[in-house]
């Protein structure tokens, strides 16, 4: 294929795709470029790939917070579920802070003091793995209160824009595999935890440059604990910033 349209798509910018397949004339003018009938064919399949990426965009929903507080408030919590639930199109879904002041999540609160992490997604109803309780989905559960960490210490934990961000990705996922399979929830609980987590951080990272790099790093260790125990290399930040999530399903068999 010749001409901008092949500058564009090496380069890998998107945006003046995009713009081309909006605007009619620029799509006539990249036809009138065509040398042969293959490379118009190959024009109508580019346009066809970009209209599916466009329409996949469009249901995806937004999922990345704009909020520049480090802390989130309950108020903040309130307006992201909502955000999420009418731009993706998961009705059902909504965001459970878990603290002392929820009465309605006492147990779940009580046995995450005795250890646990920041937050986690729940993408259907059942048993918590580790908090051994029933618990809804799709949904996002988020802790604020004071845990035991490593070592027996005490941990202090509040609703951070950089967890409710991780999990929030954990959900866009989510949703991408929803809008490609009918039996996305089964799909999702089969993928390699290693995988998500992978996801969550490639996105993070495209998403926003100011994270701190020891939340990264911090991800990252239990990214490299995970392949390690399936006897995979070690990767870094750097390797996650090119990352794709569909090559990556294909390199372990799976296709959504």
């Amino acid at each position: 294929m010749s001409g901008e349209l092949t500058v564009a798509l090496k380069k890998g910018i998107r945006k003046k795709a995009k713009k081309a397949l909006r605007e009619k004339s620029a799509i006539e003018r990249l036809r009138k470029k065509a040398k042969n009938g293959e490379e118009v064919k190959q024009l109508d399949e580019v346009v066809e790939h970009l209209e599916e990426v466009a329409e996949l965009e469009r249901k995806l929903g937004s999922f990345v917070i704009f909020n520049k507080a480090d802390v989130l408030t309950l108020e903040d919590i309130t307006k992201l579920a909502k955000q999420v639930k009418e731009s993706s199109g998961i009705h059902n879904f909504d965001i459970i802070p878990v603290s002392r002041d929820n009465r309605e999540y006492v147990s779940l609160f009580n046995a995450w003091q005795k250890g646990g992490g920041y937050g986690f997604f729940k993408p259907r109803r059942g048993a918590h793995s580790r908090y051994k309780i029933e618990l809804d989905g799709p949904k996002v559960y988020l802790f604020k209160g004071t845990t035991i960490g490593n070592y027996n210490t005490s941990i202090k934990v509040e609703f951070t824009k950089y967890t409710v961000q991780h999990e929030l990705f954990h959900v866009e996922m989510f949703a991408y595999i929803k809008n490609k399979s009918k039996i996305h929830k089964e799909i999702f609980n089969k993928i390699p935890t290693y995988i998500h987590e992978e996801y969550v951080l490639h996105r993070l990272m495209k998403t926003n440059k100011n994270w701190k790099k020891i939340d990264l790093e911090s991800d990252l260790k239990f990214v490299n604990k995970w392949r390690n125990e399936l006897s995979l290399a070690p990767i870094s930040l750097k390797y996650l910033k090119n990352w794709k999530f569909e090559e990556k399903l294909k390199e372990i068999g799976f296709k959504i």
